[in-house]
């Protein structure tokens, strides 16, 4: 994908509506075009982590951030429809500022409940902390990217 392509796409994002976006949407916004997919080697602008209690994506992430993949981090999940006490991003956020990571290279999102909350949410985040158009690769945790391919 093109300089021209990928503005066009984050141009779109502040127009999207996320009852309406297509799995086939969500899944080019989120991981780019297939030749862009990463094979392990690439730096991207932000670490990406979607929601959950599993702190095994905390420590993927924490490596990333780690061997220099990304500056930041971004910690996503609410607290499940109220569910739980507190929300998932938070209780990743202090994971990893206990694993060393600077409470600075860390942003979080804390509304979203499913994962397509999960990607709309954080794009107002990412749009505050650093501006869409400035981040041209997001760094995702490979253990997620098939669930979230496969996701509703």
């Amino acid at each position: 994908m093109n300089m021209r392509q990928r503005e066009a796409i984050l141009l779109l994002i502040s127009q999207m509506n996320p009852e309406t976006l297509t799995r086939e949407q969500i899944t080019t916004v989120v991981f780019g075009a297939e030749t862009e997919v990463d094979d392990g080697t690439q730096s991207g602008d932000c670490i990406f982590v979607f929601g959950g209690k599993n702190l095994d994506r905390v420590l993927k992430a924490v490596d990333l951030y780690k061997s220099g993949r990304a500056p930041y981090l971004l910690f996503t999940g609410g607290d499940r429809f109220g569910e739980w006490e507190q929300p998932e991003s938070v209780m990743m956020r202090d994971e990893a500022i206990k694993m060393g990571i600077p409470a600075e290279s860390i942003f979080i999102e804390t509304l979203s409940n499913h994962t397509k909350e999960n990607i709309m949410a954080s794009l107002t985040v990412l749009d505050r902390a650093l501006g869409l158009q400035r981040i041209h690769r997001l760094s995702c945790s490979s253990v997620h990217l098939v669930i979230c391919a496969d996701a509703n």
